[in-house]
């Protein structure tokens, strides 16, 4: 296999105590790079060429919400932990097609966060919020998790998962050397907009 095409960035927010037990921030940035190699697999296996079609953002967010269900709300080092609190905002980019997805995770009742891409003028600020009790349907973890060792949580971990795609037409340009010297595109002309 050549060298990776796909970059990962992950930063984590919540209890400290959980993250730095749990090893979040690792655990997605391995997950969303898994997730990849396996879209390439399965286009190998289907005939699809190289394996190389871009990112695929539905087997990015099934993988981040596993991650923060095995990982995490079901982890062995929480399992006397009643409320697990933690989330992250996460980058995948495939440097080939120069498409990427912004993902972010959360399993407090809110995550601020803001993202601006280079085919955006403004960046877009959003306040990301679980859904209420009773509209929450198997999104949610047992939070047990403690190995056979008879400790439960008394409670449900819900955990949300969403994404944004987009491409870095912009960045196209850069790559191409058809950007001056003050960093501003010779052309800043853009076929699609993501914000």
């Amino acid at each position: 296999m050549g060298r990776k095409r796909l970059s990962v960035g992950v930063s984590t927010t919540g209890c400290g105590e959980h993250l730095v037990r749990t090893f979040l921030a690792r655990e997605c940035a391995q997950v969303l790079a898994d997730s990849q190699d396996s879209e390439d697999d399965a286009k190998l296996e289907e005939g699809g060429g190289d394996g190389g079609g871009g990112i695929d953002g539905s087997s990015a967010i099934m993988a981040l919400k596993d991650c923060m269900s095995d990982r995490f709300a079901e982890s062995e080092f929480l399992c006397t932990v009643p409320e697990k609190l933690g989330g992250a905002i996460c980058l995948r980019f495939d440097r080939h097609s120069l498409k990427g997805e912004f993902l972010w995770t959360h399993t407090t009742s809110s995550m601020g966060l803001a993202f601006q891409t280079t085919n955006c003028a403004q960046a877009v600020a959003k306040m990301s919020r679980l859904p209420p009790k009773e509209k929450q349907e198997g999104g949610g973890s047992g939070g047990g998790g403690c190995g056979g060792r008879g400790v439960t949580s008394p409670t449900t971990t819900t955990i949300l998962v969403e994404s944004v795609p987009f491409s870095a037409a912009l960045l196209q340009a850069s790559v191409n050397g058809d950007v001056q010297q003050n960093g501003e595109a010779a052309s800043s002309s853009s076929s699609s907009s993501d914000c």
